[in-house]
């Protein structure tokens, strides 16, 4: 197998914010418009995919999540075709609309989910973003963004059944508070390998982001309602790549913070390679009272014991800043509960501190609303 690197992660979470440079680094402004749109060019190559994904933390402690994946990595299908392929046997003609598919999640304040679906995009149920058109379409449901002004604001409506046939109908707004930025140089992955380019693209649309929920689920057996009409914030990011997730990478470890004044988001996205062909993606971005205190791949990253079972996500985390991030100090994660797997993935809530110092003087904070993923592919 030949593989040449053809661009390393720059020691910076973000290497662009629309707001004055952060520890040095340099400033250039990120079309939010690139980043959200539709890359369709991708699809040339069997395997691409694009998500969006946003979540929300409601003021009465629930946490919702949505993505529109075009398609699901996680769909049987597409894990079958890559499979198939593998082997050398027939495949049709690749498209990734064929595995599209758009999931909703509630879960109160204790984890316990409350509503739970995902469904299949139908054929002639899939609409992309592109020119004037600003709508991601997948059935029923819609994602939207406007640019009304400086920050855009992204309209979730969401129109959903679960396997039971309960109905969720919902009206999710994120009101950005922070520009558009890329995960170091908005790479993941970005490297020629057996003559073939493979990319893996990352940029956060919103970090942090106001957010305005009118949530109405409704029970097919009894035909209550529960209505939801909460405020919170939020998170925006896009992911997309030229070819099957699984030929560059072992799976991921993300996790967020989100409060009305503090925004923290950290991830590691190994690739099968090692860090002699590519570096590992590890990136953390801390936002206080709007401004980056840290946007620096500059850390050393600790896992605790690994929980026992099929998949071994960290029961801890303790994140070290290095001196040329910036600030010092520590952010740990720890008291990690599982409260959804499916198949190698699995999301966690779990409890967070931090205690850092920067240019801006000393932050101590902790808190429980820590959002925590852990995807290993190598589990079957």
């Amino acid at each position: 197998m030949k593989v040449k690197t053809v661009c390393c992660v720059a020691l910076s979470l973000f290497a662009i914010f629309c707001f004055s440079p952060v520890f040095g680094q340099s400033v250039e402004k990120v079309d939010d418009l690139v980043i959200w749109m539709y890359h369709p060019e991708k699809d040339q190559s069997i395997g691409s995919y694009e998500w969006w994904y946003l979540d929300a933390h409601l003021d009465n402690g629930y946490l919702v999540t949505i993505a529109f994946q075009v398609p699901s990595v996680l769909e049987p299908r597409y894990v079958k075709y890559h499979s198939d392929l593998s082997k050398g046997l027939s495949v049709p003609k690749y498209d990734p609309k064929n595995y599209a598919q758009v999931s909703f999640v509630v879960n109160d304040e204790k984890g316990t989910p409350i509503f739970y679906a995902t469904e299949d995009a139908v054929p002639g149920g899939i609409g992309m973003p592109g020119g004037k058109n600003m709508t991601v379409r997948l059935n029923n449901c819609r994602l939207e963004m406007k640019k009304t002004g400086a920050l855009p604001t992204f309209i979730a409506r969401m129109d959903i059944k679960d396997v039971n046939g309960n109905a969720a109908k919902a009206t999710v707004v994120f009101d950005a508070a922070v520009p558009a930025a890329k995960a170091g140089r908005g790479r993941t992955f970005d490297a020629v390998v057996d003559g073939r380019h493979l990319r893996d693209e990352w940029g956060i649309l919103a970090s942090a982001a106001k957010v305005k929920a009118d949530i109405s689920i409704t029970n097919k057996e009894t035909g209550g309602t529960m209505v939801i009409r909460e405020n919170g914030f939020g998170y925006h990011d896009k992911n997309w790549g030229n070819h099957f997730v699984y030929d560059t990478s072992t799976g991921w470890i993300w996790a967020r913070i989100a409060e009305d004044d503090l925004t923290i988001v950290f991830s590691e996205a190994p690739n099968i390679y090692g860090n002699s062909v590519y570096p590992t993606f590890q990136p953390c971005i801390i936002v206080h009272d709007g401004r980056p205190l840290a946007a620096t791949e500059a850390l050393e990253y600790v896992k605790g014991t690994p929980a026992a079972g099929r998949l071994a996500y960290p029961t801890e985390v303790t994140i070290n800043f290095k001196p040329e991030s910036g600030i010092e100090g520590t952010l740990k994660l720890y008291g990690l509960k599982m409260i959804f797997e499916y198949g190698p993935y699995s999301r966690l809530t779990g409890s967070w501190a931090l205690d850092i110092e920067s240019e801006y003087g000393k932050l101590i904070r902790n808190g429980n609303n820590l959002l925590f993923e852990f995807c290993d592919f190598t589990v079957k």
